[in-house]
């Protein structure tokens, strides 16, 4: 795209304003005409475009037989800023006047956003020190990506200065961009003063309210906070509100007060009862295996024990065999448990019966293969599953075969 026509840019102070077409693009390349989709240049332009991690404006073109909408901008490499738009009526001849609208609403909440953005960055340095370093950011009329909260209320000045004088006042650049001989400088109060062309409030008392959403880890000393400002951050907190208030009244609780004291008793007692029911378990598992270890048939010397067990999960079936074969050295068992069409296979072998050949993960190994499965383990203990259930019957008979020939062979 070379085009080299200069484009100003006054949406500093104006969100409306009149201008001229100077260049129209479809597909990449210049036309006269533009109708549908395509890119906008105007010799002044009040909407922003995307830049030091600020959001692109959007809004409204309208002129003489055409509307159109703004969807994003960008900033060439000759410096003018380019718009993304879609014609919605009529057409846009190159030299036109135009009539440009700013979504008032959406930078409004934008500017916040970022000035909110200043201000937790020095919150930051304050508390963590000169190290800290802002890696990038995202402000949107929605939300805003930085490093910590702070919310206090100064004024904010901009100013257009020689970028040594700049450097000289303490100015930093929160980005790795490239200056020219004048950059701009925008201060707050005493606890913010930065290299910065984005929009900003004019007092901190404009952002309103700032609260953070979330805080992640994205790479090695690098942490992500996730914020909001104004009307997003108080729904936030709203939000919470009325979770604490469900939760009180699931309680059983008149309010929200001592809530978190409540629920913390609730989980203490709900943990104490889940000890109590995996003791019970426990029990009924001992006896559970106490009366089918009666069931097993002596091969040889060689207890073997081959039984379905439907309805039971993994961790019972599991639980029961590691009781079985820790009573019995002698024995040898496997349990299949079918449930919605699949099956789980556990084998436990004592001692004895590992020293006579028998294979906990040989078994399951097999028996899960014949009901279109796989998986294995140790030779005391193991596991596998089945994708068809319809051949359990098939898969125990297969295997009570084999282990007692293991079990018959001295």
């Amino acid at each position: 795209m070379n085009f080299t026509k200069a484009c100003t840019f006054s949406g500093y102070d104006n969100l409306e304003g009149d201008s001229t077409v100077a260049a129209l693009f479809e597909d990449g390349h210049l036309t006269d005409t533009l109708e549908g989709e395509g890119q906008i240049i105007l010799d002044d332009t009040v909407f922003y475009v995307q830049s030091g991690g600020q959001a692109a404006d959007t809004g409204i073109l309208k002129g003489n037989g055409f509307l159109a909408h703004v969807k994003d901008g960008v900033k060439t490499r000759n410096g003018q800023h380019l718009l993304s738009i879609v014609v919605d009526e009529g057409e846009i001849h190159t030299g036109d006047a135009v009539h440009q609208e700013v979504d008032k609403a959406a930078r409004r909440k934008t500017t916040a956003n970022h000035s909110a953005t200043h201000l937790l960055q020095s919150s930051l340095r304050n508390v963590l020190g000169d190290g800290v370093h802002q890696a990038g950011s995202f402000v949107g009329p929605d939300y805003l990506r930085v490093n910590e909260m702070i919310n206090a209320g100064y004024p904010v000045t901009k100013e257009i200065m020689d970028i040594e004088e700049a450097r000289k006042t303490g100015a930093t650049a929160l980005f790795d961009e490239k200056y020219g001989d004048k950059v701009r400088v925008v201060t707050m109060g005493d606890v913010s003063k930065e290299f910065c062309a984005g929009c900003h409030v004019n007092s901190t008392s404009e952002i309103g309210v700032c609260k953070i959403v979330s805080e992640e880890s994205i790479g090695s000393d690098t942490r992500r906070i996730t914020a909001k400002t104004g009307m997003a951050a108080y729904d936030e907190f709203a939000a919470q509100q009325k979770m604490l208030e469900n939760i009180a009244s699931a309680a059983k609780s008149k309010g929200i007060k001592n809530i978190d004291e409540k629920v913390e008793a609730s989980y203490d007692q709900m943990k104490a009862m889940n000890k109590e029911i995996e003791d019970l378990k426990n029990q009924i598992f001992t006896l559970k295996a106490r009366d089918w270890a009666g069931e097993a048939i002596n091969v040889n010397g060689i207890q073997i024990l081959v039984r379905r067990a439907d309805g039971m999960d993994a961790k019972a079936l599991k639980d029961i065999t590691a009781n079985l074969k820790g009573d019995h050295p002698d024995m040898a068992v496997v349990l299949a448990g079918a449930n919605d069409g699949k099956v789980v296979f556990v084998a436990g072998c004592g001692k004895d019966a590992v020293a006579r050949g028998l294979k906990a993960g040989a078994l399951v190994k097999t028996a899960a293969q014949i009901c279109s499965g796989n998986g294995g383990g140790k030779p005391d203990l193991a596991q596998a599953g089945g994708k068809d259930a319809s051949k359990v019957d098939e898969a125990l008979s297969t295997i009570r075969s084999e282990m007692e020939k293991l079990a018959a062979a001295e």
